[in-house]
């Protein structure tokens, strides 16, 4: 092309329409589904830059015209409903579903880490308690104050002073049959197995004048006394399975039947026991009577060959 030779005129000059004006750097945005129509504001934008373009501008120059100017297009301030209901839909499809609230499992509180120690000072605090003033006499406030907490503080852990009483006396059975299973563990022979039984179990409540007051509940007078039917029944099964090793042991040592020696598993334990109380409330000294002495004569009689 020489100089002499026109520029090429404009195309609105010739009546063609004038490329739409283009913003480097944006990307071009795939329309939303379901658009098959523009927008009407969209149309009028898309229309305005033909408009300008067909009225030509003043020269600039020689041969040269000036083309109009393109117009600054803005965002509609508010899509019609088609649109937005394409956005909202388009919005739903790629954000996360939301897990409803039942499906998601609840956490459940761990309870505090001193709970079980906490729970165990009372138990050994009633059973002091129960030790010197019995069920009857014992209240919820004398444990709370051996225990070194608030009264209502009990009621979290026990409903009342039976239940806490059957906890303290099933801790005790529980301490008995430790004690009887590590002595009939380290003996050795049948007859050496029944004998450390027997002065495990003397020597248990012997020793431990708490744990033998516990067990006769302290009650005012003679009579058979209980906590709740579901206590006794508990506190029940819990004595007879610490009483097993000897029920075992005399009727492998005798070839006792089984209620032979079940029978004779009481009668050694309850006499053990009396004789433990003898001592425990002084009998044995006014009687002038050796409490131990009289065990191990009672003992040479029960394992007689």
């Amino acid at each position: 092309m020489s100089a002499r030779d026109p520029l090429p005129a404009h195309p609105a000059a010739a009546g063609e329409p004038s490329p739409a004006p283009r913003v480097h750097g944006a990307r071009r945005s795939a329309p939303a589904k379901g658009l098959a129509k523009p927008a009407k504001g969209l149309a009028k934008l898309a229309k305005a830059p033909v408009k300008a373009a067909a009225k030509p501008g003043k020269s600039a120059g020689k041969g040269l015209v000036a083309p109009a100017a393109a117009p600054l297009i803005e965002a509609p301030a508010r899509l019609p409903a088609a649109a937005s209901a394409a956005v909202a839909s388009a919005s739903a499809t790629s954000a996360p579903a939301a897990v409803p609230a039942a499906d998601v499992p609840a956490r459940r509180g761990r309870p505090p880490a001193n709970v079980a120690d906490k729970r165990a000072a009372i138990v050994a605090a009633a059973r002091a308690v129960f030790a010197r003033h019995g069920l009857e006499s014992a209240s919820m406030r004398l444990i709370a104050q051996e225990a070194g907490v608030a009264a209502p503080t009990l009621y979290l852990y026990f409903a009342g002073a039976e239940e806490l009483y059957g906890a303290a006396l099933s801790a005790s059975l529980a301490d008995l049959g430790a004690a009887l299973r590590v002595a009939g563990t380290q003996a050795r022979g049948k007859r050496e197995r029944a004998t450390a039984l027997a002065h495990a179990f003397f020597d248990f409540y012997y020793a431990r004048p708490d744990d033998a007051a516990l067990g006769l509940y302290l009650n005012r007078g003679l009579g058979p006394r209980g906590l709740t039917a579901e206590l006794d029944a508990q506190l029940n099964a819990e004595l007879l399975a610490a009483l097993k090793p000897i029920t075992s042991a005399l009727r492998e040592l005798q070839s006792l039947s089984p209620r032979a020696a079940d029978t004779a598993a009481f009668a050694l334990a309850s006499s053990a026991m009396g004789v433990a109380i003898f001592h425990h409330t002084r009998r044995d000294k006014s009687l002038r009577v050796d409490a131990r002495a009289a065990f191990e004569q009672l003992l040479s009689w029960v394992l007689r060959p």
